[in-house]
């Protein structure tokens, strides 16, 4: 799974440089103070259900979220300037770019099949304003045995005294 966590995070660097933190997610956004610059996005594969193709390869099917979590100040009622309106809709640009960057991407390198976009949701905080954007994807294990079971290193003890 780290493969694919890596890609995501070089294509989400490489093509939206609009995010300040691509990181995985490990309950970041759960502190009382994030250690995060924002707009951020945050990656985590919390589920794949795999299964045999051959006696030694595995596909599986994944869930990828992405948590992408932004600090708007601006005010986006109708009687706010048009400016502050535009600045607080701002992030919404970002997570079509995102999607844009993602959505139907796969790479072979990386053992996974393009991912498809089956969720956007937004999360009850106001600041930081979070949305889980959700892919699925097939991951592949088609690595050899004796690649995965490499031998274990020897142990070599000196005798520092005679």
């Amino acid at each position: 799974m780290e493969t694919i966590i890596k890609s995501i995070e070089d294509k989400l660097r490489a093509q939206v440089p609009e995010l300040k933190w691509i990181d995985q997610d490990f309950g970041q956004l759960e502190m009382e103070h994030p250690p995060l610059n924002f707009p951020c996005a945050l990656i985590d594969v919390p589920q794949v259900q795999w299964e045999n193709t051959t006696r030694l390869e595995q596909q599986g099917v994944a869930t990828v979220n992405i948590r992408v979590a932004f600090r708007v100040y601006d005010r986006s009622n109708t009687q706010a300037p048009t400016t502050l309106r535009e600045r607080a809709a701002a992030h919404f640009a970002v997570l079509k770019k995102i999607n844009l960057c993602l959505h139907g991407v796969e790479d072979t390198e990386a053992n996974y099949s393009s991912l498809i976009r089956t969720q956007t949701q937004r999360g009850k905080t106001i600041d930081p304003r979070v949305y889980t954007l959700s892919y699925t994807t097939t991951l592949f294990d088609n690595r050899e045995r004796k690649e995965i079971l490499k031998p274990p290193l020897k142990v070599v003890r000196k005798r520092l005294f005679k």
